[in-house]
């Protein structure tokens, strides 16, 4: 639940969609791109996007030049 709290502080547009056995918490963010790559590469492994696959194609593209 603590992580949740996280996100709805840093995007409080988000709507939480599901929540996958008390373990994963699935949100739908909107957000511009520049902004939202570098909030996801700041939270490394405790996130990861799954829509859409562009926004997702763009975080690989940034994580590869690193």
């Amino acid at each position: 639940k603590g992580y949740q709290e996280v996100v709805l502080d840093c995007f409080p547009q988000a709507v939480i969609k599901k929540i996958v056995k008390n373990q994963y918490t699935i949100f739908e963010i909107r957000a511009f791109n520049n902004g939202m790559i570098l909030w996801v590469l700041s939270q490394g492994f405790l996130v990861e996007i799954i829509s859409p696959t562009s926004f997702k194609k763009k975080i690989i593209d940034e994580l590869k030049q690193m």
